[in-house]
């Protein structure tokens, strides 16, 4: 398992702390925090708690995603189709993998998937999920 600062998760997303935290949750993801000065670590918060201290110090939390073998079977949504991709070796064929909802972009080249908000690119910055309307 990995914890990744809730500032990285919420960037790779495209999503402000507030929405990431609540995705992460909506996910099933664990959030944690770090120890501070007034408290000890600790994990299990809940979107507006992580949410909440994150307006404070982003710095204190982190989300725990589990680096498992995802298959293509366990995708449903951009987000388990990034956690897909990046687990894949370069000999697996990344053509066709499924998008979920929206028209098609005008341009796609770089894209890989898309819902109705947001698309998923490889870059020299590596796959990332970003809003449609920064990339079209």
């Amino acid at each position: 398992m990995d914890r990744t600062s809730l500032a990285t998760y919420a960037a790779r997303l495209d999503l402000d702390t507030r929405e990431a935290a609540a995705h992460a949750a909506a996910a099933g993801l664990v959030i944690g925090k770090h120890t501070d000065p007034t408290e000890g670590a600790r994990e299990g918060l809940s979107a507006d708690e992580a949410a909440d201290i994150a307006a404070e110090d982003v710095s204190l939390i982190y989300v725990v995603e589990v680096a498992a073998d995802v298959t293509i079977a366990d995708v449903t949504d951009l987000t388990s189709l990034l956690a897909y991709v990046e687990e894949c070796d370069d000999d697996t064929d990344l053509t066709s993998l499924p998008v979920f909802g929206g028209a098609e972009p005008r341009d796609t080249s770089l894209i890989y998937s898309w819902d109705e908000t947001h698309l998923l690119v490889h870059s020299g910055n590596g796959w990332q999920i970003v809003a449609r309307e920064d990339a079209e």
